[in-house]
């Protein structure tokens, strides 16, 4: 659901070792991922419909603002129909 993507790892305090998110969009495009709440560093991988890898941010920060509008926010450049939200040391 549209919540539960916009929740994501929110107040995570601790990901393990080959664990992460997926999320399934019901079509491909440009979907950005912020890190408000966010309490660990994540690594994002955009896929494409045929599970391509298209764009990777290796370090997204974690972001405790009050304000959401403070917390950057990460894109692929190329469309993507997946993304991936997994421990950056993975």
């Amino acid at each position: 659901t549209i919540k539960s993507r916009t929740k994501g790892l929110m107040n995570r305090k601790f990901l393990g070792k080959n664990q992460g998110m997926l999320f399934i969009f019901p079509e491909e495009g440009n979907y950005s991922f912020w890190m408000f709440q966010t309490k660990i560093p994540l690594k994002i991988i955009w896929l494409d419909k045929n599970w391509k890898v298209v764009h990777t941010e290796n370090k997204a920060i974690p972001c405790q603002e009050v304000n959401p509008l403070k917390c950057p926010t990460y894109s692929s450049p190329k469309p993507a129909k997946y993304v991936v939200e997994i421990n950056p040391k993975d």
